[in-house]
């Protein structure tokens, strides 16, 4: 399933009938949404954050399809604490700060074998994200 049909799909399952009217639930212009879903328009990091929270759907199912089933029991707690160290954080450029936090989930399952306490995880993210901006400046 591509990125535009997971899109169609969470707002559908999130009881949305038809584009324009998530559109407008989500305050953002009709074609704009149509575009995202249709796949005729790429879909930024911002925008699909958007969604998936919207839509109660996990943002890395969205963008990426991991775990390859709709969750249908997004963890809202996460989400609300990834977007919150963004925009405490100051993070300009999503897409860095998304491969970031994959790379940090990756780490963290290789030596932890899951999940380990919040504020160090987002420790790593942003140390990684720092990295990969220093890498980007060179």
């Amino acid at each position: 399933m591509e990125k535009h049909e997971r899109l169609r799909f969470a707002r559908e399952k999130a009881n949305f009938s038809s584009a324009s009217s998530a559109a407008e639930s989500l305050g953002v212009p009709a074609s704009t949404y149509s575009s995202h879903e249709d796949g005729s328009r790429g879909l930024k990091a911002e925008e699909a954050a958007l969604y998936a929270l919207h839509f109660g759907v996990s943002l890395t199912w969205l963008l990426y399809g991991w775990n390859e089933k709709y969750e249908t029991e997004s963890n809202p707690e996460e989400m609300t604490f990834f977007g919150e160290q963004a925009l405490a954080a100051g993070i300009k450029n999503y897409d860095v700060f998304l491969d970031a936090y994959q790379e940090a989930k990756v780490i963290e399952m290789m030596f932890l074998g899951g999940r380990g306490p919040r504020k160090k995880f987002a420790k790593l993210v942003h140390l990684i994200y720092d990295e990969k901006l220093s890498d980007m400046r060179e």
